[in-house]
């Protein structure tokens, strides 16, 4: 998937516990995980808003926005809105297991 992505001046190297968090990030919900490697493929712009996406502070899996609040597509856990962070934020501070 990597090999396909367009680089640009923010890209940089993941080392290996960030690519470990990647691939658990996109397997934790099958759907999920096809649906974004599929639409990175046409455009790789849309890496900016997974970055915004919120992190289910339960499992460390992707989250959809979900009636004032964040819900997470793997585990179910629901959370109040403001009350987890962003996929940037848990990779440049490295929140990641």
């Amino acid at each position: 998937m990597l090999h396909r992505v367009r680089y640009d001046r923010s890209t940089q190297v993941m080392d290996e516990a960030e690519k470990r968090y990647w691939f658990h990030f996109l397997s934790r919900d099958p759907l999920v995980g096809d649906y974004i490697r599929s639409q990175m493929r046409h455009n790789p712009q849309l890496r900016r808003e997974i970055m915004n996406q919120p992190v289910c502070p339960r499992c460390e899996g992707f989250m959809f926005y979900h009636k004032d609040g964040s819900q997470c597509s793997a585990c179910g856990t629901w959370v109040p809105e403001g009350k987890t962070h962003k996929v940037k934020i848990h990779l440049a501070e490295g929140h990641y297991k």
